[in-house]
């Protein structure tokens, strides 16, 4: 049963909310039609009068209805304004899932990370020299201690994309090396003070290091003017990864 003239969807949406069946009826009653004595609630609504008090103490109590005593006698019963009520409603209902959060949490998250972070890392493979990039500009943004960085060509897209980053990081005495086989001679100036900068021949793939805990490797292809373009990168959140990556790199640093 609904309140004749309502929406079928503001009943379920009450009930969403928190409200029981007889608590909708009789807010939806008195919101319809004022206040109303609980007699008159119990016949409005059909909700059977050995209830009606107690239904009506709750939706007082969780902050729907108020007592409109002072008007009349017998008590009269009425609703607080919805925009009121329905944030009274969205705190609780927040206030009563975060602390669900904070225990389910505090418990559980220190069980899974010895039981099964380990053993299932994450690993994904991106597509397309963009999202690669974007990619790794979104894993070094949580670098706390050094980023490895190798790439065929760093220039004016990849200043762009990489430099505020960068520039951030580095106040926070983040060390970052950057390894490319074509540097944009504009570029160069802006992150001699950023970056340690290493420029080699060629690269055939290329990649990064965070804090030697996750890994970008990229594939690369032949692409215009003989420079390697991206295609392909791995990305792995695992520690063994990020190890066999960090020799590579350093290889390729020293030679």
């Amino acid at each position: 049963m609904t309140e004749p003239g309502f929406d079928s969807r503001v009943y379920d949406a009450l009930r969403q909310l928190g409200l029981t069946e007889y608590e909708s009826r009789i807010y939806m009653a008195l919101v319809n039609k004022g206040s109303q004595t609980a007699i008159e609630l119990s016949q409005l609504t059909e909700v059977p009068y050995s209830r009606i008090y107690d239904v009506l103490g709750k939706l007082e109590k969780k902050g729907w209805i108020w007592l409109d005593s002072e008007k009349s006698k017998p008590t009269k019963y009425a609703p607080k304004p919805p925009l009121d009520a329905v944030r009274a409603a969205k705190l609780e209902i927040v206030s009563r899932i975060e602390e669900q959060e904070r225990l389910v949490v505090s418990d559980l998250q220190p069980i899974y990370e010895r039981s099964w972070k380990a053993e299932k890392p994450d690993v994904y493979i991106v597509y397309g020299e963009d999202n690669v990039l974007k990619k790794i500009e979104e894993s070094v943004q949580g670098a706390q201690k050094y980023i490895l960085l190798a790439l065929p060509v760093f220039g004016e897209r990849e200043s762009s994309i990489f430099y505020p980053t960068i520039s951030r990081l580095r106040s926070s005495n983040v060390r970052i090396r950057l390894l490319t086989s074509k540097l944009d001679p504009k570029i160069a100036p802006r992150l001699k003070d950023l970056a340690e900068i290493r420029v080699r021949e060629s690269l055939y793939g290329g990649g990064a290091i965070i804090d030697g805990r996750e890994a970008m490797i990229i594939l690369a292809e032949p692409g215009p003017e003989g420079v390697n373009m991206i295609n392909i990168g791995i990305w792995a959140k695992h520690t063994g990864l990020a190890a066999i990556a960090n020799d590579y790199f350093e290889y390729l640093w020293k030679i």
